[in-house]
C-alpha cells in the first residue's frame, strides 16, 4: 500500500477555496519526479485512489502518467478530502480483496496520522508529495491495523536549492 500526500500547492490566488488549490512550481515539476521514482521501483499499482481537490488529483495524475496507470482509472474519493485518519481506514477497509497494490493520494494531517497509526516506525511529518509504502501481511483491506504492517520506505523529493 502506497500513501502520496499531494504536491506542493500554490496559494497565490486568495479568491480561490482550499478545495480548489491548484499545485505551484515546485509541486507540478515534484510530482512527475516522484512518479519516475516510483517507476524505478517497478511500482504499479492495482488501484489509485485519490481525494478531489485540486491539488490532491492534479498529483495523481502526474505520478499516474509517469508510472504508466491509466488516468482513467483513477478513483475520486469525496470520503479522503478534509477527513479523519479513522474515515479513511473505513474507505480502505471496504476495498475489494482482489486488490493487492492499493495506491492513496490525499492530505495531511490524516496521511501522517495514518501512516503513524499502520507503520512500527512513525514519520513526524509526511512532506508534501512524500511517498510512504508499508507492506501489508493481510488476506482482506478489512484486517489492517498495525499489527500486520511494516515500513517499505518514505521517500520524499529533494528541495530545490
Amino acid at each position: 500500500m502506497y500513501f502520496v500526500r499531494h504536491a506542493k500547492s500554490s496559494w497565490d490566488n486568495t479568491s480561490l477555496t482550499d478545495f480548489e488549490r491548484p499545485l505551484n512550481s515546485r509541486g507540478r515539476t515534484d510530482a512527475p519526479k516522484m512518479g519516475l521514482l516510483l517507476k524505478s521501483k517497478k511500482i504499479l499499482p492495482n488501484l489509485v485512489l485519490s481525494s478531489p481537490a485540486n491539488r490532491a488529483i492534479t498529483t495523481a495524475r502526474m505520478v499516474c502518467q509517469a508510472i504508466n496507470y491509466p488516468l482513467t482509472k483513477i478513483e475520486i474519493r469525496n470520503e479522503l478530502y478534509d477527513t479523519s485518519f479513522q474515515k479513511v481506514l473505513n474507505t480502505i477497509e471496504l476495498v475489494n480483496s482482489t486488490i493487492d497494490v492499493l495506491m492513496i493520494f490525499g492530505h495531511n494531517e490524516w496521511i501522517t496520522e495514518m501512516v503513524n497509526y499502520l507503520s512500527p516506525t512513525p514519520i513526524e511529518n509526511i512532506a508534501t508529495c512524500g511517498v510512504v509504502a508499508l507492506k501489508c501481511h493481510i488476506n482482506d483491506w478489512f484486517e489492517l491495523d498495525y499489527s500486520t504492517i511494516d515500513l517499505l520506505f518514505y521517500e520524499k523529493p529533494l528541495k530545490s536549492e
